[in-house]
């Protein structure tokens, strides 16, 4: 059920700062469906890793971690 689950319909209605992560060679999400939400979403930051796949996290997550931490750290309340 997860291939047909979309929440095309909500993207530009997410009211909060959003990281999108992407990654290169992803083959379950292509990097054309993080490019667009980050488009679609307000205040989103897209981060694309290179040589990256779904399981991008477990394979950089150094990189993954500071860019997190980066945006969290700039977020203000």
């Amino acid at each position: 059920g997860a291939g047909r689950h979309s929440a095309d319909n909500y993207l530009e209605k997410i009211d909060v700062p959003a990281l999108i992560i992407g990654a290169e060679f992803d083959q379950f999400t292509p990097g054309r469906l993080s490019e667009e939400m980050a488009d679609r979403i307000p205040n989103a930051k897209l981060l694309v890793v290179e040589e990256g796949t779904h399981t991008a996290p477990i394979e950089q997550p150094s990189l993954i971690n500071a860019h997190a931490l980066h945006f969290i750290d700039g977020l203000t309340i």
